[in-house]
């Protein structure tokens, strides 16, 4: 689920109501994202991911999945420089309502910075208490960059959640080889964390059920 990028005070009962008629539950939320140039943009991210965790929280959930926040084309000297800024207040302030963080792969044409374990790796190593920060793997971001056996094998122990999703983010509808061998390769680890569905916002809710079925009977 991605969180609003502005303060609804209904939104949050509007979307507890819409997982309890689904009998879907919400572990994990997808903070809003803003990948900025230069410091005098830094508030911008930080107000987002701030609204978000502020929902999570009200959803009850445990996670806030999060971007780097800094746009791919950024210096590495300044890169440093805003990563620092601005998760220094997002980890305080997520910190203080109890909520883990966990720093998604990026798709290759995505304007933020975060494809590859090696910008990941970046990122974890710059920001303060980065070692706090566990790792949502994106099925799709992945897939469209072939580097989705990278992925789980470098970050397996740090992984707190993972995006189940298509290119489009439409409704998945039957067992692909490629969805089931990256599940049995999450099984080969132990993985016991949440599986989150990540759909486009037009699909219906009966789509959503078949999605959810069709992920059920991979995992039987």
């Amino acid at each position: 689920m991605k969180s609003v990028q502005t303060e609804n005070d209904t939104a949050a009962y509007q979307a507890k109501k819409l997982l309890a008629d689904l009998d879907l539950h919400c572990p994990t939320l997808h903070a809003a994202t803003f990948p900025v140039t230069d410091p005098i943009e830094t508030h911008r991210a930080v107000y987002y991911t701030k609204i978000s965790a502020d929902f999570a929280h009200k959803l009850e959930a445990e996670t806030v999945v999060i971007h780097s926040s800094i746009h791919r084309n950024t210096p590495a000297a300044q890169r440093k420089t805003l990563l620092t800024r601005i998760f220094d207040e997002v980890i305080s302030y997520t910190r203080k309502l109890g909520l883990n963080l966990a720093l998604e792969n990026l798709a290759g044409n995505s304007h933020a910075y975060g494809k590859d374990p090696a910008e990941l790796d970046e990122i974890l190593n710059t920001i303060p208490c980065g070692d706090e920060v566990g790792i949502t793997i994106d099925t799709s971001h992945a897939a469209a960059t072939g580097n989705t056996q990278q992925l789980v094998d470098a970050y397996h122990s740090r992984l707190r959640n993972v995006h189940i999703s298509n290119p489009k983010h439409q409704p998945i509808t039957e067992k692909t080889l490629e969805l089931t061998d990256f599940i049995s390769e999450l099984k080969r680890y132990g993985y016991r964390g949440p599986l989150t569905i990540e759909l486009c916002p037009k699909c219906t809710a009966t789509e959503i059920q078949q999605t959810k079925l069709t992920l059920q009977k991979v995992l039987s």
